[in-house]
C-alpha cells in the first residue's frame, strides 16, 4: 500500500515543476519590457509581482503579454558576467544614475499645454468678472448665460487637465499646478 502512495507522490513533485513554472513577458507602449511569473487583472489595471513588489500600469498602457516558453534569466539566476570586472568599476554610481533620473525631460507639447491653458485661465476670469456684473445688475438671463459659459469653459479646462496628465504618464507635471489658476 505504501508503493503505490510513494509512487503518487514522487510523480506529483517531478511534475508539478513542469506545470506551476511559466513566465510572461508584458510589454508597455512605450517600449519597457517587464518578466514576471504571476500577472492579475485589477479594475482597470494589470497588476504583477516585479522587483520585489508589485507593479500595476493601465490597461491601455500595455500593448502585449505573452507567456514565455521558459523562465528568463532575470526570474531565475544571472549568467555569469560577460564584461570583466574592470568595466564594472567604470559604470556610474547610485547617485550619477538618480541625479540622471530627476533631471526634468522637456515634454514636446509642454509650451502648447501651457498656452491652451492660460488661454482658457483667462476665459474662465472674463467670463467671472462678467457674471459678477450680472449679479451686480441683477439681470438673471445673464447672469445664466455667464454660468453656462464657465461651465463649458471647466468643462474644456478639466478635458486639458486629463489630455496633460494622459501625456505626462497619468500625473500632472508640477508644472500645471505652479500656473496661476483664475480667481472667479
Amino acid at each position: 500500500m505504501k508503493t503505490p502512495i510513494s509512487i503518487i507522490v514522487a510523480a506529483g513533485i517531478f511534475i508539478s515543476p513542469l506545470t506551476c513554472t511559466a513566465a510572461y513577458l508584458i510589454e508597455l507602449t512605450n517600449g519597457a519590457k517587464f518578466t514576471t511569473t504571476f500577472y492579475w487583472k485589477e479594475k482597470n489595471q494589470i497588476k504583477f509581482y516585479a522587483f520585489g513588489g508589485i507593479l500595476g500600469f493601465e490597461k491601455d498602457l500595455i500593448s502585449n503579454i505573452t507567456e514565455l516558453p521558459e523562465i528568463p534569466y532575470p526570474l531565475q539566476s544571472p549568467p555569469a558576467p560577460s564584461k570583466p570586472l574592470e568595466d564594472i568599476e567604470k559604470m556610474p554610481s547610485f547617485k550619477e544614475i538618480k541625479k540622471a533620473a530627476t533631471i526634468p525631460r522637456a515634454h514636446p507639447e509642454k509650451e502648447a499645454f501651457i498656452k491652451e491653458k492660460r488661454n482658457i485661465d483667462e476665459k474662465i476670469q472674463a467670463v467671472c468678472a462678467a457674471l459678477r456684473k450680472a449679479k451686480v445688475k441683477k439681470d438673471k438671463k445673464q447672469v445664466r448665460v455667464e454660468r453656462k459659459k464657465l461651465l463649458s469653459l471647466k468643462t474644456e479646462l478639466s478635458n486639458l487637465r486629463k489630455r496633460v496628465s494622459r501625456a505626462y504618464g497619468g500625473q500632472l507635471p508640477a508644472w500645471w499646478d505652479a500656473l496661476e489658476a483664475p480667481k472667479p
